[in-house]
């Protein structure tokens, strides 16, 4: 009885099933499977090319985190369109012939010529010096010669600190000191170095690569935008990074970095940067960097990150409200600007003149509804 039931059921499955499936189609099926495994396999990585991703990959994983502290001195040439310096109106193309021809002998050589080539202005250029102890980091430059004349107190340093959490800009020509909440590190050491984006296998995917005698190239050209990455094939260092917008306004950036240089711990870093906003296919932005000398992994003070603000200096905490900063006066010099406007938790706590008039607002509301209301009853 119990075989007789499953022969019948049997027979009726494979009935349905010839129904459903027939000869034809199976072979449709297996031709789309292997033609579908065959353009998988077409479009994946060359395995050279992926050999090569995996050992940068390691590479740049450890640059991110070799580097502990950081003291830098540099040189930093600044020109925009339309704020003294002004920089040349160049093409991107112009801007890579220029870049690509500065004399290869010495970085200091290269940064006067593309100075000279770059800005009709180059009058000016101050030093600079950069301390990195995470989580602060701070820049700080004196201020230049032509503009000693309008400064107005004793403040003779731009100062731009990042604590983690709140960043200090110093302006010695307004006199003033601005506190924000937020900010970043002033100085990219990562920029400098690699791109953090190929730390994201999702982001690395997206690119197509090409591997040259003693370079690497990646690239992602979409509808709307070409990205070109070049870096070293043996230690992964970014000389090249370049995205440009294909429609539009045609706004795009550009940045070169030479002269890379090791310190005797191993740590390779590049002496020249050449960074380039452009707009409308035109230079509209340049910065030129010249690491003069560089000192890694140190022990830094945290004196250092001491701002001292002398007597008579405006302080605007604008952590509260940037729209109504909050004016502190110092009236005699102090060893550091945060023992002015306190400690940002502390500080939140506090009861602030913004804070006391939203409820002197809303107290004032209360008091007329109140008003409104008795009278509407007195009057019904």
């Amino acid at each position: 009885m119990l075989r007789g039931c499953l022969a019948t059921i049997a027979i009726c499955l494979k009935k349905l099933l010839s129904k459903m499936i027939r000869p034809r189609e199976i072979i449709i099926f297996f031709t789309l499977f292997l033609g579908g495994a065959c353009f998988s396999s077409a479009a994946s990585i060359d395995p050279g090319v992926k050999k090569v991703l995996e050992r940068l990959e390691r590479t740049w994983a450890a640059q991110q985190t070799e580097i502990a502290t950081a003291h830098i001195r540099f040189r930093w040439a600044h020109g925009q369109q339309g704020i003294e310096p002004i920089c040349h109106p160049l093409s991107p193309e112009q801007v890579f012939v220029v870049v690509n021809a500065v004399d290869s002998t010495s970085p200091e050589k290269a940064f006067a010529e593309l100075v000279q080539k770059l800005y009709v202005d180059n009058s000016s250029i101050p030093d600079y010096e950069f301390f990195h102890a995470p989580p602060k980091s701070m820049i700080m430059a004196n201020v230049v010669a032509k503009n000693r004349e309008y400064l107005k107190g004793n403040l003779e340093r731009y100062i731009t600190l990042f604590d983690g959490k709140t960043t200090t800009r110093v302006d010695p020509l307004n006199n003033q000191i601005d506190v924000i909440n937020g900010g970043e590190e002033p100085f990219s050491l990562k920029l400098l170095r690699f791109d953090p984006s190929f730390s994201s296998p999702s982001i690395r995917d997206k690119f197509s690569f090409t591997v040259f005698d003693n370079y690497l190239e990646a690239t992602l050209d979409s509808e709307v935008d070409r990205i070109t990455r070049q870096m070293d094939i043996e230690t992964g260092l970014l000389f090249f990074r370049g995205s440009h917008m294909k429609g539009g306004k045609k706004n795009g950036r550009d940045r070169f970095q030479l002269f890379f240089f090791t310190d005797p711990q191993g740590i390779a870093f590049p002496r020249l940067s050449v960074d380039v906003n452009y707009e409308n296919n035109v230079a509209n932005v340049i910065d030129i960097y010249l690491i003069e000398e560089a000192l890694f992994n140190s022990t830094i003070p945290d004196v250092v990150f001491k701002v001292s603000v002398p007597e008579g200096v405006d302080v605007w905490d604008n952590r509260y409200d940037e729209r109504r900063p909050t004016h502190i006066e110092s009236f005699s010099e102090t060893s550091d600007i945060m023992s002015i406007v306190g400690d940002y938790v502390d500080y939140s706590k506090k009861d602030h003149p913004a804070k006391r008039w939203v409820v002197l607002v809303a107290v004032n509301i209360a008091i007329l509804f109140l008003i409104a209301w008795r009278v509407f009853k007195k009057t019904r």
